[in-house]
C-alpha cells in the first residue's frame, strides 16, 4: 500500500513508484496478509461437500440468558 493524497499528480507518482523495479525489490520476502490466493478453491470444495437440505433453512434457538 502506498499512501498518497487524492491528487492526480500524486497518484501518478505513486503508481510509477509501485511499478518501479526498486520498489518491487523492497517487497521480496513479504508475507501476503490476505492469504495465499487459493481461497476460492477452498470455498468451492466446502460448498461441494455441504449437504444442501432443510438444515440450512432451520433457525436454531440459543438461550442467551444461560450465557450470562
Amino acid at each position: 500500500m502506498i499512501d498518497t493524497p487524492a491528487d492526480t499528480a500524486a497518484i501518478e507518482k505513486a503508481v510509477a513508484r509501485a511499478e518501479s523495479d526498486a520498489f518491487r525489490a523492497t517487497l521480496s520476502g513479504l508475507v501476503n496478509p490476505y492469504g495465499d490466493g487459493h481461497a476460492s478453491a477452498r470455498i468451492v470444495s466446502v460448498l461441494r461437500d455441504v449437504p444442501l437440505d432443510m438444515r440450512l433453512m432451520t433457525k436454531r434457538f440459543h438461550d442467551l440468558e444461560a450465557l450470562s
